[in-house]
């Protein structure tokens, strides 16, 4: 009887131990499957931030160059701008002195009509 009972003992312990021993396999599947899926959900997560940093990339360098052409023609209005205006201060030179020409001969066309007009009253007051 107490071999019976020994024997029962041990089959109990076996059995109880393949139990636990079929949980803990069944725990350790779960657990992989889980270290799977957050892997998997890592890995996803990883690929977006990288596609992500390359369109930022992209935008970036878009940007980059909008701006250096932005400069570029900055720099030609500004060029051109001062080329312009030195061409506007030589115009205004110009007309300055075609100008002072003009009143000057206006000037002198004045006298000169002074002149003739005294002349002309010279010879009408000496009855020419």
């Amino acid at each position: 009887e107490s071999a019976q009972e020994d024997r029962d003992l041990f089959r109990r312990k076996v059995e109880s131990l393949t139990e636990r021993l079929k949980e803990a396999r069944d725990s350790e599947a779960k657990l992989e499957d889980n270290y799977r899926a957050e892997l998997k959900s890592q890995k996803k997560l990883a690929d977006l931030y990288k596609e992500q940093c390359e369109e930022n990339t992209a935008k970036t360098e878009e940007l980059s160059s909008a701006v250096t052409k932005l400069q570029e023609m900055l720099k030609d209005a500004g060029v051109k701008y001062g080329q312009l205006e030195e061409k506007t201060e030589k115009l205004k030179a110009d007309y300055k002195v075609e100008l002072e020409k003009g009143n000057e001969a206006n000037s002198a066309l004045r006298k000169e009509l002074e002149n003739a007009n005294r002349l002309i009253e010279t010879v009408k007051n000496k009855g020419l």
